[in-house]
């Protein structure tokens, strides 16, 4: 945790960058490189004839629908994502929050300095998750951290076993790092926020989680 000065724009706004583009190639890249070489080779059956051909064209359109349903899985999480954090916003208003986080007293959790996607940030009247939602700290019932959930570093291999890398500023360095947080607001919602930390981060601003709402 740090007292250190944000960017409203970089917290508020979810804009396409580069580091997008890195992140849905290397998402997509392993199934356009798939569809490249089934591609090859129904190429190859259709010169051998007969059944080949059919073959090979099934195993296109298999293809293409496993790029396009992979696409469409990334795309729809971002769109949900920008719609959540537009809400939070226009509930709040932006000059109030803009104001509000560039309070040098602020208290920041983050991976990487340049890696405002990573950015928990807490003052004294609201909890912002960068990039994705907003919450007023005296509308949240419940808050934690799943500090079991294994998900970032099954998808990643080597797991938490290896501290992070700050001159690997790739999308699978900072998915290695990732964990749910449930936040359960006074009407009943129950929204789930990725966070990304190192270790000691993470459980710090779990024991501040657990205290919200009691």
């Amino acid at each position: 945790m740090r007292c250190v000065k944000v960017d409203p724009k970089e917290v508020l706004e979810n804009r396409f960058t580069s580091e997008d583009v890195k992140f849905y190639l290397c998402n997509l890249g392993p199934a356009v490189f798939f569809l490249v070489l089934v591609s090859a080779l129904a190429v190859v059956m259709s010169f051998t004839g007969g059944r080949n051909v059919g073959r090979g064209v099934l195993l296109i359109l298999m293809t293409v629908l496993l790029l396009i349903g992979c696409a469409s899985r990334l795309i729809s999480i971002r769109v949900k994502s920008n719609k959540r954090l537009k809400e939070s916003v226009d509930k709040f208003g932006r000059d109030i929050l803009e104001m509000d986080l560039r309070d040098p007293n602020n208290e920041v959790y983050m991976l990487h300095p340049d890696k405002y996607e990573t950015y928990v940030i807490v003052s004294s009247r609201y909890l912002y998750f960068a990039k994705e939602s907003v919450f007023a700290l005296d509308d949240i019932k419940e808050a934690y951290i799943d500090l079991n959930d294994m998900a970032g570093q099954n998808k990643a291999g080597s797991g938490n076993q290896r501290p992070y890398d700050h001159n690997n500023k790739s999308a699978r360095e900072t998915t290695r790092f990732c964990k749910p947080a449930y936040i359960t607001t006074m009407d009943g919602q129950k929204k789930r926020c990725l966070v990304a930390l190192e270790e000691d981060q993470m459980r710090q601003l779990d024991e501040f989680l657990i205290t919200l709402g009691k």
